[in-house]
């Protein structure tokens, strides 16, 4: 910055500057107003109260014009201070950084470490308001001139505050990670839950299965009416024993003779027990006797 801009800077008042521009906001208040009550007046009317108050605006603007040059010289000089402040304020938190290292390898006892850490303290605590008073003068002042004011350094917080934003933000993460947990584990009760009522389904499908199957009567086999494996015939034992077999005729004129009128279905008399068998039968199914014709068929009862 050159000496006549330094000089230009010294003679801007910022007080004249907060009046010009609480001024300039009346004025776009009164004109948006005026906008709002326009379907309710003339329009002559209307066009001269906003003429009036367009004409003050556009004398203020020139008079902000004026100090352009003197207003951008000074957002310069802020920029510089605002810089210089960052640094500042960097260098005493490394210088606190610092005694907390010497401090914790016991370079010096409480009382002193608490001493000097007051003091960098104290001094942080001005470099950081210093810097925030020059960053609202140069929004205000950038905001004049319509001159955007880029933000170079962020204001750091206070020590006290830093180490409470630290605090709460882990203290979020901490929430998240448990919120994420409890999630997880939701989600494993659910499954584990889907597996049982799988389990518990099949298990009843299973039991119905076996209710059925107890419920059904097993098909029981029929008597074979033929001889079993390896026994003879009755006709072949006979040939074998040089008896002539009887005519089948004859057997089929008995058996109708033995049934009579009642239709009944005769049946052969054990010779060794008495017992009635089935006229087709070659043992006793009492004593098991062979009956190989020997027994006469029964006459149904009357």
């Amino acid at each position: 910055m050159g000496e006549e801009e330094l000089e230009e800077a010294a003679e801007l008042d910022v007080e004249e500057l907060k009046e010009f521009e609480r001024e300039r906001e009346d004025i776009l208040l009164k004109l948006d107003r005026l906008e709002e009550k326009r379907e309710e007046f003339k329009k002559a009317v209307y066009d001269k109260v906003k003429g009036d108050y367009e004409k003050r605006l556009e004398g203020l603007s020139a008079r902000l014009e004026k100090k352009r040059r003197v207003i951008s010289a000074e957002i310069m000089r802020l920029k510089d201070e605002k810089a210089e402040l960052g640094r500042q304020c960097d260098m005493i938190r490394d210088e606190l950084e610092e005694l907390d290292l010497r401090h914790a390898i016991e370079e010096f006892d409480d009382a002193a470490y608490e001493s000097k850490a007051s003091a960098k303290k104290d001094s942080l605590k001005g470099a950081e308001e210093c810097l925030r008073e020059t960053e609202a003068q140069l929004e205000f002042l950038g905001g004049l001139i319509g001159e955007p004011v880029a933000e170079e350094a962020e204001v750091a917080a206070p020590v006290g505050e830093k180490e409470e934003a630290e605090k709460e933000e882990a203290e979020k993460e901490k929430a998240e990670e448990e919120k994420v947990e409890e999630r997880e584990a939701e989600k494993e009760e659910e499954v584990v839950a889907e597996k049982e009522e799988e389990a518990v389904g099949e298990k009843e499908e299973s039991e119905e299965e076996e209710a059925e199957k107890e419920e059904t009567p097993e098909e029981v086999p029929l008597r074979p009416t033929s001889a079993p494996p390896g026994v003879i015939k009755r006709e072949e034992f006979e040939v074998e024993r040089g008896v002539e077999p009887e005519p089948v005729e004859a057997e089929a004129k008995t058996e109708e003779a033995a049934v009579g009128d009642a239709g009944e279905e005769p049946t052969l008399i054990c010779p060794k027990c008495g017992a009635s068998n089935r006229p087709d039968s070659w043992y006793c199914e009492k004593c098991g006797a062979e009956l190989m014709g020997s027994a006469e068929p029964a006459s149904p009862p009357k």
